[in-house]
């Protein structure tokens, strides 16, 4: 998996779930795991606390989400 196809899915995993990647690890391992995956995304230049913009920043993201939902993709 490249760093972007990362981030990526860690926007996508706060979309679909409505939890930070950071919550949902926290709760499925623990406090620790998840200090530990986020320290592992901070030396990537990222963060599992990323929350997904469908109106923002992911405007293009939702759009080819909604492409792909319709089957015109």
């Amino acid at each position: 998996m490249t760093i972007n196809q990362g981030r990526l899915l860690i926007k996508l995993i706060d979309r679909e779930t409505g939890k930070t990647t950071y919550s949902v690890v926290k709760d499925m391992r623990g406090s620790f795991s998840a200090f530990m995956w986020q320290s592992v995304a901070v030396m990537f230049n990222s963060s599992l606390k990323t929350e997904y913009d469908p109106q923002g920043s992911d405007k293009n993201v939702e759009e080819a989400i909604k492409l792909i939902e319709a089957g015109d993709f």
